[in-house]
C-alpha cells in the first residue's frame, strides 16, 4: 500500500520535467519594490530582452497590487538600463497627454495622474513611486515620456476636448462653429468620455454631434498651411488626433453598449486593431525611433490566441480573433517582446480608501490554486517569491518551448505552448489587492 501511495503521490514524467524546467531557466527576483533602483537582480534581463524596442509588461488581470509593484520597478530599470523612453498605457490617448503635460509641471502627482482614468492605476499605492520618478526624469537629458493608446477614459476625456476645442477656436477664429455646433461637439465628448451607460441620445441628435466634429476635422485637414501660423505641427497633430479619436470612439462605444451579439463582437476585434493601429502611431509619429513600454493587460498583446486552449471547455477563443498583439507582431517581428505576469496564490481585488465616494470594498478575492503540473505549479516549488522565465531562448527540445499549462490570461489555467504566444513569465508567488489612495479632493 505505501508502495501503491508513493506513485500516486509522485509527480508524472511531464510535470517532473516541466519543474526541473523551470528551476533551471528560473532568475530569483529579489524586490518588487517601486521604489528599489539597486538593479543587480534585474540585470540579467538585459541578455534575454536584447534588441527589441517595444516591451510588453502585461497582467492577468487589472486587480493585483504586487503585479502593478514589480511593473513600476521593471519600467524605472528598462528605462535607466536599457534605454527605454516611452510608456504607454492602455488608457486613452488626450488623457494620457495631459497627464504628461501636467507631471512637467508642479501639479500634485496625484492630480496630475488623475487624467490617466478613474480608479485604476492612476490611483493606486504601487504606481506613486513610478509617477513620482517619471516626474524627476523631466530635469534629466532623457525624461520618460507617457502615451495612451485605447479608447478614451472617463471622465476626464471630455475635459481634455474640450480644452483643446477651447484652444483651436480661440487660436483659429476663423474655423470656430456656431454656439449650437460648439454645444453639440462638447456634447458628444461627454457622451463618448463619460461613464459607460445606456445611451437615450435620440439618433438625429447623435448624427448631428457627430457631423459637427467631423466638419471641423475636415476643415482642421483643409486649413493645415494657414493653421501652421498659429499651431505648432506636434500642436496640430494632437488636434487633428483629438478630433479624429472622438468619432472613432463614438462608434466604438455605440458597439460596445449594443446588446446585438455580433456588434459586441465587433467591437473586441476592432478595437484591437485600433490600439495597435495608435500604438504604431506612438512608435512611429509621436516618438520615433524611441523604445516603448507598454503597460496592458497581457490579453491584448499576446500573440497567436486562437491556439490558446483554455482547460475550462466554456471558454474559448475564436479561430479568426487577433489581438493587438499580432498586428504589433506583424510590423516589429522579433523587437517585441512580451512579458506576461501569472500568479500562483495570494489574493486579488480593489480596496478603495476610507472616504472614497464609491462602495468601500471590504474584503479580496482569494487567487484559486493552479492545476497540477502547470506552470503557476512548478514555479512555486523553487520557494522563491518572484522569478523571471525567458521562453524565447530555450532549445526546441526543453519543456518550456513545448506545450503546458499556465495562466497568465486572466488567470484561466489554458494549455498551449506559451513561448508561441508570449516571450516570458514574470511569476510572483503570492499576490495581493490593488490598494487604492484617497482621491486628492
Amino acid at each position: 500500500m505505501l508502495v501503491i501511495a508513493l506513485i500516486l503521490a509522485w509527480p508524472t514524467r511531464s510535470e517532473a520535467q516541466l519543474a526541473a524546467a523551470v528551476r533551471h531557466a528560473a532568475i530569483p527576483i529579489r524586490s518588487i519594490d517601486p521604489s528599489d533602483d539597486a538593479f543587480a537582480d534585474l540585470e540579467p534581463l538585459i541578455a534575454k530582452i536584447g534588441t527589441a524596442q517595444v516591451v510588453v509588461l502585461g497582467e492577468a488581470t487589472h486587480s493585483e497590487g504586487a503585479t502593478s509593484a514589480a511593473k513600476a520597478r521593471l519600467v524605472r530599470f528598462l528605462h535607466q538600463r536599457m534605454g527605454f523612453e516611452v510608456l504607454a498605457w492602455e488608457a486613452g490617448f488626450t488623457e494620457t497627454a495631459r497627464m504628461n503635460a501636467a507631471l512637467r509641471s508642479a501639479v500634485p502627482i496625484r492630480q496630475a495622474t488623475e487624467y490617466l482614468m478613474r480608479g485604476g492605476w492612476d490611483e493606486t499605492i504601487y504606481t506613486q513611486p513610478l509617477f513620482q520618478y517619471a516626474r524627476e526624469t523631466w530635469s534629466t537629458p532623457r525624461p520618460l515620456w507617457m502615451a495612451g493608446f485605447d479608447e478614451g477614459r472617463p471622465p476626464h476625456g471630455a475635459d481634455g476636448f474640450n480644452e483643446m476645442l477651447a484652444w483651436l477656436v480661440r487660436r483659429a477664429p476663423w474655423l470656430a462653429p456656431s454656439t449650437q455646433a460648439l454645444e453639440a461637439a462638447r456634447a458628444l465628448a461627454a457622451r463618448v468620455y463619460g461613464y459607460l451607460g445606456p445611451d437615450t441620445t435620440a439618433p438625429p441628435v447623435r448624427d448631428y454631434q457627430r457631423s459637427v466634429v467631423e466638419r471641423l476635422a475636415s476643415a482642421v485637414e483643409r486649413d493645415r498651411d494657414a493653421l501652421r501660423s498659429v499651431f505648432s505641427d506636434a500642436d496640430l497633430r494632437d488636434i487633428r488626433v483629438a478630433l479624429r479619436n472622438l468619432t472613432l470612439d463614438d462608434e466604438m462605444r455605440g458597439r460596445l453598449l449594443s446588446k446585438d451579439t455580433a456588434m459586441r463582437r465587433s467591437w473586441e476585434r476592432d478595437r484591437e486593431r485600433l490600439m495597435a493601429t495608435r500604438l504604431a502611431f506612438i512608435r512611429d509619429s509621436l516618438y520615433p525611433g524611441r523604445k516603448v513600454i507598454v503597460w496592458a493587460a497581457t490579453g491584448h498583446l499576446v500573440r497567436e490566441i486562437a491556439s490558446i486552449k483554455p482547460l475550462d471547455p466554456a471558454i474559448h477563443y475564436a479561430a479568426d480573433q487577433r489581438q493587438e498583439g499580432d498586428y504589433v507582431a506583424q510590423e516589429v517581428g522579433r523587437d517585441l517582446y512580451i512579458i506576461a505576469f501569472t500568479t500562483y496564490g495570494g489574493t486579488t481585488g480593489e480596496l478603495f480608501a476610507v472616504g472614497d465616494e464609491r462602495t468601500p470594498y471590504s474584503g479580496a478575492d482569494s487567487v484559486p490554486e493552479p492545476p497540477a503540473g502547470s506552470f503557476e505549479a512548478a514555479a512555486h516549488t523553487v520557494g522563491q517569491p518572484y522569478l523571471f522565465v525567458d521562453l524565447r531562448s530555450e532549445p526546441v527540445n526543453d519543456p518550456l518551448a513545448g506545450r503546458f499549462v499556465a495562466r497568465p490570461l486572466g488567470m484561466i489555467p489554458s494549455d498551449a505552448e506559451w513561448r508561441r504566444h508570449v516571450d516570458a513569465f514574470f511569476f510572483i508567488d503570492q499576490n495581493g489587492p490593488e490598494i487604492h489612495l484617497t482621491r486628492y479632493r
